[in-house]
């Protein structure tokens, strides 16, 4: 991955897999929907990022700590958002783990 496609690529699969595993059971409850805007908001804020760091054509180790760092962050804010009701539904938390599953940093 070393372009501004090959991370709009990553992002929209990564989306894409979200809105899949939410539509799953067929319903996309309000509390989903809020936790896929956060993830959806979210990842711009890394696509961003990631173009910025790739400028270059290579990730350094500051800027994968970075990056690393970022993530935690959205990880962090998506549990909050999915916990607002005091409890991460199964359905929340498999948005969740597609979210991990899916998001990885390039190999730069």
């Amino acid at each position: 991955m070393d372009s501004i496609e090959d991370v709009d690529k990553l992002v929209a699969r990564v989306m894409k897999n979200i809105i899949e595993t939410a539509a799953n059971d067929g319903i996309i409850t309000e509390e989903e929907q809020r936790l896929i805007n956060e993830l959806d908001f979210s990842l711009k804020i890394f696509k961003d990022q990631l173009n910025l760091v790739l400028l270059d054509g290579r990730i350094n180790d500051e800027e994968k700590e970075t990056l690393l760092k970022l993530k935690d962050i959205i990880i962090n804010n998506a549990l909050e958002i999915a916990d607002e009701n005091d409890e991460i539904s199964p359905d929340e938390m498999d948005l969740l783990v597609a979210f991990l599953l899916k998001l990885k940093l390039p190999k730069t």
